[in-house]
Protein backbone atom coordinates (compact mmCIF):
# COMPACT_ATOMS: atom_id res chain seq x y z
CA UNK A 1 0.00 0.00 0.00
CA UNK A 2 1.70 3.34 -0.89
CA UNK A 3 3.15 5.35 1.66
CA UNK A 4 3.90 2.78 4.48
CA UNK A 5 6.95 2.34 4.01
CA UNK A 6 7.32 5.85 4.47
CA UNK A 7 5.84 5.20 7.79
CA UNK A 8 7.94 4.73 10.82
CA UNK A 9 11.37 2.52 10.71
CA UNK A 10 10.30 0.03 12.82
CA UNK A 11 7.13 0.07 10.31
CA UNK A 12 8.83 -0.04 7.60
CA UNK A 13 11.38 -3.03 8.59
CA UNK A 14 8.36 -4.86 9.93
CA UNK A 15 6.97 -5.01 6.40
CA UNK A 16 10.24 -6.01 4.87
CA UNK A 17 10.94 -8.68 7.71
CA UNK A 18 7.08 -9.77 6.80
CA UNK A 19 7.58 -9.96 2.97
CA UNK A 20 11.05 -11.78 3.46
CA UNK A 21 9.37 -14.36 4.98
CA UNK A 22 6.12 -14.72 3.28
CA UNK A 23 8.65 -15.22 -0.22
CA UNK A 24 10.62 -17.56 1.57
CA UNK A 25 8.14 -20.02 2.59
CA UNK A 26 6.20 -19.63 -0.51
CA UNK A 27 9.75 -20.29 -2.82
CA UNK A 28 10.70 -23.54 0.28
CA UNK A 29 6.51 -24.77 -0.48
CA UNK A 30 6.07 -24.16 3.13
CA UNK A 31 2.49 -23.84 2.92
CA UNK A 32 1.17 -23.92 5.73
CA UNK A 33 3.49 -21.72 7.08
CA UNK A 34 2.61 -19.13 4.28
CA UNK A 35 -0.59 -18.98 4.83
CA UNK A 36 -0.12 -18.14 8.87
CA UNK A 37 2.68 -15.34 7.17
CA UNK A 38 0.05 -13.61 5.31
CA UNK A 39 -2.76 -13.68 7.83
CA UNK A 40 0.11 -12.22 9.94
CA UNK A 41 0.97 -9.61 7.80
CA UNK A 42 -2.38 -8.72 6.74
CA UNK A 43 -3.73 -8.04 10.09
CA UNK A 44 -0.37 -6.05 10.98
CA UNK A 45 -1.01 -3.77 7.85
CA UNK A 46 -4.80 -3.06 9.06
CA UNK A 47 -3.46 -2.18 12.55
CA UNK A 48 -1.07 0.55 10.74
CA UNK A 49 -3.46 1.62 8.18
CA UNK A 50 -5.90 2.38 11.27
CA UNK A 51 -3.14 3.94 13.67
CA UNK A 52 -2.54 6.17 10.08
CA UNK A 53 -6.47 6.80 9.80
CA UNK A 54 -6.44 7.78 13.64
CA UNK A 55 -3.72 10.25 13.17
CA UNK A 56 -5.48 11.62 10.01
CA UNK A 57 -8.22 12.41 12.06
CA UNK A 58 -6.70 14.01 15.16
CA UNK A 59 -4.39 16.00 13.21
CA UNK A 60 -7.96 17.27 11.26
CA UNK A 61 -9.65 18.06 14.80
CA UNK A 62 -6.57 20.02 15.79
CA UNK A 63 -6.58 22.07 12.42
CA UNK A 64 -10.31 22.55 13.20
CA UNK A 65 -9.78 23.81 16.28
CA UNK A 66 -7.03 26.11 15.78
CA UNK A 67 -9.06 27.97 13.22
CA UNK A 68 -11.93 28.90 15.51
Amino acid sequence: IGGMYQQRTETRDMLISQHRDLYLAIIEGRAEQAREVSTRHLLYVQEVLEEVRQEVQRVARAERRKGM
